[in-house]
């Protein structure tokens, strides 16, 4: 009996609906990786080439390269723009200003 190979990344055999295991990975790029899948069935025999591309970034890295092009995913950017709105409302409802009361004390007007 032959016994399947254990592969870390996975995918759904278009055939048979079983797990398919990537067997080579090839980077083509610095964003697109190529990988070639075999259905881990032995009966039935399905390879196949997948790529891989990455098309946004939810965080940067904590050391960001300066050459990486990837943009943000747009619900990354729509979050990021509610909270900076959230974070100036909140700086505005927390401002005073202070004017100087004539009989010399200072007064916090909202």
């Amino acid at each position: 009996m032959m016994r399947a190979r254990t592969c870390r990344t996975t995918a759904i055999c278009p055939h048979c609906n079983t797990l398919i295991g990537a067997r080579t990975s090839i980077r083509s790029s610095r964003f697109t990786t190529r990988r070639i899948y075999m259905c881990l069935i032995p009966g039935c025999g399905f390879q196949g080439v997948a790529i891989e591309e990455m098309v946004f970034q939810l965080s940067e890295g904590a050391s960001p390269d300066p050459t990486v092009d990837l943009p943000f995913a747009p619900h990354v950017i729509r979050m990021r723009e509610r909270n900076a709105a959230i974070a100036a409302r909140k700086r505005s409802q927390l401002s005073f200003t202070f004017d100087d009361d004539p009989s010399g004390d200072v007064a916090a007007v909202a």
